[in-house]
C-alpha cells in the first residue's frame, strides 16, 4: 500500500474495525506512516460504535500525547462513549471543554448526548436542567430522549412527556412511553 496515502489506511484499518477485527486494525493504525487527526478520530469512532467505550476515551487520551486536539467529530464520538460506558464525570468535562479549551461549539445533538448520559445514569433532574438551559430550543425529541430515561420516576416522566406532547402532540412517542412508567407502578 503506498505509504503516503492516508486514505487508503483510514479506509482499511476500519473495514477490519467495522467487521470485529479490532486487533488488526488497531495493529494497521500503529503501522500506518502517519496518524492524522482523521484517522485518530476514526479509530476512536470505531471502538465507540463496537461497544468497547473505554477503549475509546483511552485513544482520545492517546491522540493527544499524540498532539493532535479532537475536532467536533472526535467530540461526538466520545459523548456517546462516555454515555454508554457510563461515566457522567468524563462526559460532563468533555461538553464543558470543548469550549472552555478547544474553542468548540457544542452542538445540539453534542449536548443531546449529555443529556442521555445523565438519563442513563439516573440523574434525570441534572439531564431535564441541561435541557432546559442549553443554548439551543428544546424539541419532542430532547423531551422523549429523557422521557425514555424516567422509567422508575412517574412524576418525572409526567413532566417530560407534557413537554414532549406540547412540541409534537401528533407523535406517539411520548404517548407510548408514558403509558409504560405509569403501568409499572
Amino acid at each position: 500500500m503506498p505509504d503516503r496515502d492516508p486514505i487508503s489506511w483510514t479506509t482499511l484499518f476500519l473495514l477490519f474495525a467495522q467487521t470485529g477485527h479490532l486487533e488488526l486494525s488497531h495493529s494497521l493504525f500503529q503501522q500506518m506512516p502517519a496518524q492524522d487527526l482523521i484517522a485518530w478520530t476514526a479509530l476512536i469512532t470505531s471502538h465507540a460504535r463496537i461497544g468497547r467505550p473505554g477503549s475509546a476515551l483511552a485513544l482520545s487520551w492517546a491522540m493527544q500525547i499524540d498532539g493532535h486536539a479532537p475536532d467536533d467529530a472526535t467530540f461526538t464520538s466520545l459523548l456517546p462513549a462516555c454515555s454508554h460506558a457510563g461515566d457522567v464525570r468524563t462526559g460532563i468535562c468533555w461538553l464543558r471543554s470543548m469550549d472552555a479549551d478547544w474553542g468548540l461549539t457544542p452542538s445540539k445533538e453534542q449536548y443531546g448526548c449529555v443529556v442521555d448520559l445523565l438519563g442513563r445514569s439516573g440523574h434525570l433532574a441534572a439531564a431535564e436542567e441541561l435541557v432546559a438551559t442549553m443554548p439551543y430550543t428544546p424539541e419532542a425529541l430532547d423531551w422523549i430522549c429523557l422521557l425514555s430515561r424516567s422509567d422508575s420516576a412517574v412524576g418525572f416522566g409526567r413532566g417530560a412527556a407534557k413537554q414532549a406532547m406540547e412540541l409534537s402532540p401528533e407523535s406517539p412517542a411520548s404517548y407510548i412511553l408514558l403509558s409504560n412508567i405509569t403501568t409499572k407502578i
